[in-house]
């Protein structure tokens, strides 16, 4: 008697201990509390080196540094350009990244990743028109955010 009340136990204890994560919702995600990252070398280097992967370029301008923003290629300059980050959470982290992209149809790309026990995920990307901020010094992470939970980055995987 006293085994199978222990197997029973034992077998309650092992289905309590694997209830299933309430996944977060993209509003869930975006609402969490961002720490704001300003230079390339301040974002994850597994996601830095994501980027580069997917964007099929050696490498990706510094904020504030040049970069080829037209069509009209002059020398050998990215024809993208850090713009911000934002990084949130503990052992589960949730991380944001902007940057230009030049050329005729001058846009922004938006990412949102996850990373967890050294593994990424690519939550959305898509680009970002953001004709408000002719001027980046007025972007800042709050209306990076912002375009996100209201729907103007449209999620197309476009890099």
């Amino acid at each position: 008697m006293k085994k199978i009340i222990l197997i029973l136990f034992l077998s309650l204890l092992s289905s309590c201990s694997k209830i299933p994560e309430t996944p977060l919702s993209l509003e869930d995600i975006l609402d969490l509390e961002y720490a704001p990252i300003d230079s390339l070398s301040g974002i994850d280097p597994v996601i830095y080196d994501y980027l580069l992967l997917n964007i099929d370029e050696e490498l990706i301008a510094e904020k504030g540094d040049a970069f080829r923003s037209t069509d009209l290629i002059m020398d050998d300059s990215p024809s993208r350009r850090f713009v911000l980050a934002g990084t949130a959470g503990g052992e589960v982290k949730f991380s944001v990244v902007c940057y230009e992209h030049g050329g005729i149809g001058y846009h922004y790309h938006v990412a949102l990743f996850k990373s967890e026990n050294h593994q990424l995920e690519k939550i959305k990307a898509g680009q970002w028109l953001a004709k408000d901020f002719n001027n980046l010094t007025q972007l800042n992470l709050s209306h990076l955010l912002d375009a996100l939970e209201n729907g103007e980055v449209m999620f197309d995987n476009h890099w």
